[in-house]
């Protein structure tokens, strides 16, 4: 059994999450009903793990839950036809509601988005869990239905944690420094890292390099290198970028871990912050967080005092 699997968690107590999205969902439990939810955050996060937990919490049995894919499923006649079809079937015990989990709900066009929305209102003893990796895709009309919660990145502690815990759990020792690689290639993904661990408890002689390697991340210590070198306006700078390249870094990763590395500000002085991000925001494709944080600098940088 794969180690994602094996240790998906089954409780709120075992679920890595934010404390105010636990302790609501408990409450939900308690009182016995729960608000339409809308679950934001990159893949990996845990969000249908969530809804899961939910199902199982409430003691909905498979017929009183139904998962759906909306970027496989995105017609029109398909959801409504799907959401009729489970809506007309009995329900099976005390709870008064049923649970349909519609996945990746930002893959559906706006059509489909606003035929659902009168859906949600047709049937009131369903309640919907709609995930999604942008919420900014989804409609307005269906956003106001539903309780928003965003997954954030889990926090590093956390993550190393997970992995070493894992790791012992299969009876294996992991070093520090091959927890923290993990923990850097994964991008906050729980589902990932074990992905990962699974391949490295397999091999005993594994480095930090084969790991970053791996996934085509780049490890800090080059990128810090590089961008030391880019700041002084070295010739090195396209060598270092060049050889990471070489080794199969991908090069969007090396892009973020730069913007991670000057939000975080280590060793960085105000100048080397501000060209870096305001750069980074300027790309074609930022996202929004690389856009504000060249917005912040640029405005903080006139704002100062010289």
């Amino acid at each position: 059994m794969p180690l994602w699997r094996k240790y998906r968690p089954e409780t709120f107590d075992e679920f890595y999450g934010s404390k105010r999205l636990i302790e609501d969902c408990k409450a939900y439990i308690t009182k016995g009903d729960m608000p339409h939810l809308l679950l934001e955050g990159p893949a990996g996060r845990g969000k249908t793990v969530l809804a899961e937990i939910l199902r199982n919490e409430f003691g909905l049995g498979r017929m009183n839950y139904l998962e759906i894919n909306a970027s496989n499923d995105r017609s029109v006649k398909v959801i409504r036809g799907t959401v009729k079809n489970f809506a007309q079937t009995a329900r099976v015990g005390s709870v008064p509601f049923k649970i349909m989990l519609i996945d990746e709900a930002d893959g559906m066009g706006k059509i489909a988005q606003a035929a659902f929305k009168r859906t949600m209102e047709i049937y009131p003893h369903i309640r919907f869990i709609l995930t999604c990796n942008d919420v900014s895709k989804v409609i307005k009309p269906i956003r106001d239905r539903c309780m928003v919660y965003k997954f954030k990145t889990m926090h590093y502690t956390h993550m190393e944690r997970l992995i070493t815990d894992v790791a012992r759990k299969e009876d294996r020792t992991l070093s520090k420094e091959l927890a923290t690689a993990i923990r850097q290639v994964v991008g906050g993904s729980p589902r990932k890292a074990m992905n990962i661990l699974e391949t490295v408890l397999v091999r005993a002689d594994i480095t930090v390099a084969e790991i970053h390697q791996m996934v085509g991340t780049p490890d800090e210590e080059s990128v810090f290198a590089m961008m030391f070198s880019m700041l002084k306006g070295s010739e090195n700078a396209p060598k270092r970028m060049k050889a990471m390249m070489d080794t199969g870094t991908d090069p969007e990763k090396v892009i973020r871990m730069l913007f991670g590395l000057a939000m975080k500000g280590d060793k960085l002085d105000w100048s080397q912050r501000t060209v870096i991000l305001r750069t980074i925001g300027n790309l074609p494709g930022a996202t929004a967080e690389q856009r504000l944080a060249s917005i912040v600098m640029t405005v903080a940088t006139r704002r100062r005092k010289p």
